[in-house]
């Protein structure tokens, strides 16, 4: 018996698929899919302009002496900003300048969502 499951996924290669609409579509979903519930929060604020953060630590090691200045989330984005000789200190004023402050994105933000 053993030997015919593994015989039987083994000959079930998976499907491949592209990055197409029409390729997507001929997934089957699973038959719970039609029935399940799905919530999803979602937020955004000024830190969505720049949308950066560094990555140096993204398995998220807490332990880490320098992890606050790395702090790999972009809705930190103005708490690390505050943080002298951060990276996104330095990210910040390379991209925007040492001047621009954290709320000159608002009117961009602003822009943005009134598309």
């Amino acid at each position: 018996m053993r030997g015919q499951l593994v015989t039987t996924v083994l000959a079930q290669e998976p499907k491949k698929y592209e990055a197409t609409i029409e390729s997507l579509d001929q997934h089957a979903l699973p038959q719970w899919y039609d029935d399940a519930k799905l919530g999803i929060f979602i937020h955004w604020g000024l830190y969505s302009v720049p949308g950066w953060a560094p990555l140096q630590h993204p398995e998220h090691d807490f332990s880490s002496q320098d992890y606050i200045i790395n702090d790999p989330y972009a809705e930190w984005y103005l708490n690390v900003l505050r943080i002298e000789g951060s990276p996104t200190q330095k990210y910040h004023a390379e991209h925007y300048g040492k001047d621009f402050d954290y709320y000159n994105f608002a009117p961009i933000f602003d822009k943005e969502i009134q598309k």
